[in-house]
């Protein structure tokens, strides 16, 4: 009879009253088939990151003595995954004014700010610049608004490149046609561009392509979503569930990179297989 790791557990319980963790038992468990198999134990993953790509950001706090009195302080902390250079600065609240200033400040010392890995199309670079003005303006739906717009951008470029690679799939080339003059409603042109994408019969392996994973554009789905849910209350006066406060414009700024990220990566895999691969 196989028994698993919980079941040995149970019955190391039930019949010998013994008192120990499963978590425990799960190790030596472990253990045991390494040694008798021969199986890996243990798996370390390393990330690579490219020089001046990607930064990560966090808030800490500490107590410094200021003006003679313990004072609490909150850190902003910006390093650069590559070289793993950081900025550390202490604000005396983890505000909006820290968010921004904070990486005005670090991008200045750092000299350059990272890039997204690519190169985007210049309307779309000319969005994302605009959305950034607007949200350290306090501009909260104008800022979503140029957000989505970039994220639009991007959209569309990987419609029409679905469309150049699968000349025969009478959808893909419909897809393409209607992103390319505007005529497919952008809720349409994620999702069809999505269901395209996810058919290995017409672009095989695109999905397999490093930063193009079928997990990944559905993550990237939706967070397009939510970033168009809130511009519609500037463009169609619809409502939200949940208000586009800053908080909530921050949060997709974030995850605005790897949205991207993910789109680009896509639209490359897919470019790259040539029309007879992809029919």
């Amino acid at each position: 009879q196989r028994h698993t790791a919980r079941r040995i557990w149970q019955r190391l319980l039930e019949e010998h009253g013994a008192d120990l963790a499963e978590s425990t038992v799960r190790e030596v468990v472990r253990e045991l088939r390494t040694e008798i198999g021969g199986g890996i134990s243990s798996v370390m993953i390393v990330a690579c990151h490219a020089p001046g790509e990607e930064a990560e950001v966090d808030f800490g706090e500490a107590t410094i003595i200021l003006a003679g009195e313990a004072t609490k302080v909150h850190l902003f902390h910006l390093r650069l995954n590559s070289s793993g250079k950081a900025v550390t600065l202490a604000f005396l609240a983890p505000d909006q004014t820290a968010f921004l200033e904070g990486h005005a400040i670090a991008f200045a010392r750092l000299g350059g700010v990272p890039t997204l890995g690519f190169a985007p199309h210049p309307l779309i670079e000319e969005a994302i610049r605009e959305a950034v003005r607007c949200l350290r303006a306090d501009l909260y739906l104008p800022a979503l608004a140029m957000l989505a717009k970039a994220a639009e951008g991007f959209w569309t470029l990987l419609a029409v490149a679905l469309g150049a690679a699968a000349p025969g799939e009478a959808s893909a080339v419909k897809l393409a046609r209607g992103a390319g003059d505007g005529s497919v409603p952008f809720a349409q042109l994620v999702s069809k561009s999505v269901g395209l994408f996810e058919r290995r019969d017409l672009f095989p392996g695109a999905a397999e392509a490093e930063g193009a994973s079928l997990v990944a554009i559905r993550h990237t789905r939706e967070w397009t979503e939510v970033v168009r849910d809130g511009r519609n209350v500037v463009h169609f006066g619809a409502t939200t569930a949940f208000p586009n406060t800053y908080e909530k414009a921050a949060v997709l700024f974030l995850g605005a990179i790897p949205a991207f990220r993910t789109l680009a990566a896509a639209t490359a895999a897919v470019s790259g297989l040539a029309p007879h691969e992809a029919a």
